[in-house]
């Protein structure tokens, strides 16, 4: 399967949906040994649990997807890596593992915010190509 504007948001329904199991119920039973409270680690699985709801919805959408689509789902990949990132930063709790794991979550966001960037601009171009 190749990636394009459409299997992108399944791509990343997917990922966002692993993540929000991964976070919302495997990481609590491991809270002590991150130094994340349950609080907090139930909090940051909404956040995926949105975001694939979202991209699982675009990718059924029947219509053609609109570069704004994508862009909402880019931005909100990179919101949720700050978060992160300030997490791994400001939180007095957490421990090693907990770092690795967030840096960990950061850089595959980081990789599949680059497919969804290069997947929106090829939308653009064409978009606006289709203009001239």
């Amino acid at each position: 399967m190749t990636l394009n504007s459409r299997n992108v948001f399944l791509l990343d329904g997917i990922g966002a949906l692993a993540s929000a199991v991964f976070t919302g119920i495997i990481l609590p039973l491991f809270s002590n040994l991150i130094g994340v409270p349950l609080g907090l680690l139930y909090c940051l699985a909404i956040f995926p649990l949105i975001f694939g709801a979202y991209s699982i919805w675009c990718y059924r959408h029947p219509r053609p997807i609109k570069p704004l689509m994508l862009k909402a789902i880019i931005l909100a990949n990179s919101f949720y890596s700050v978060v992160s990132c300030a997490i791994i930063l400001f939180f007095p709790g957490l421990t090693h593992w907990g770092r690795l794991l967030l840096a960990a979550e950061i850089m595959i966001l980081i990789g599949v915010i680059s497919i969804e960037l290069n997947i929106y601009r090829k939308l653009l171009s064409a978009r606006e190509g289709n203009q001239v």
